[in-house]
């Protein structure tokens, strides 16, 4: 199964070219539900926790630059908002998507059907990110990095050529 090169071919020209002409454009990305108001009359406690809205939490940069990352597996985790900065394939007649909370977080996960050959697809901001076999999204309750693994002939590229290549590659994505 030595696939990777032409999908790394593939995505890399899709990531080349999905920018429309005329300069960069704004990612789509959904937008958190915005806190309803109380009930007329209803008083707030003052020890109530806020509901956290990921548009104003601050968020890495990390991973703002165009690049294209593939191996067989990939494990994308991170802090409340994560949900908002990362969009996963969910096509049922190509993947297996199964979503869940555990001790960990809302995970999500998404496995190729192997009969069907395409790998699994993930956005995260601006990265593109293909695996052969899975990719695993898990928002963690709390505050954390945001973390990127990948596993499995493992290679990151950019637009402007820089590569890496490993069997496990990883990068951190601090909050400024």
């Amino acid at each position: 199964m030595h696939r990777l090169p032409s999908i790394l071919l593939a995505v890399f020209l899709v990531a080349c070219h999905s920018t429309p002409r005329g300069g960069e454009s704004e990612p789509v990305r959904p937008r958190a539900e915005a806190p309803r108001d109380p009930e007329p009359g209803a008083a707030q406690e003052a020890n109530s926790p806020r509901p956290l809205d990921p548009e104003l939490e601050p968020w890495t940069d990390a991973f703002s630059k165009k690049c294209v990352l593939l191996a067989r597996d990939i494990v994308v985790e991170g802090p409340p908002g994560m949900l908002v900065h990362s969009a996963l394939t969910s096509d049922a007649t190509r993947y297996v998507v199964k979503n869940k909370t555990t001790e960990r977080g809302f995970e999500q996960l998404a496995v190729a059907r192997p009969d069907v050959g395409r790998e699994v697809r993930c956005q995260l901001d601006q990265w593109v990110l293909a695996a052969e076999n899975s990719v695993l999204v898990i928002e963690r309750p709390g505050p954390c990095p945001v973390r990127v693994i990948a596993t499995g002939a493992a290679v990151w590229r950019d637009m402007d050529g820089n590569e890496q290549r490993d069997e496990t590659l990883e990068f951190l994505g601090e909050k400024p």
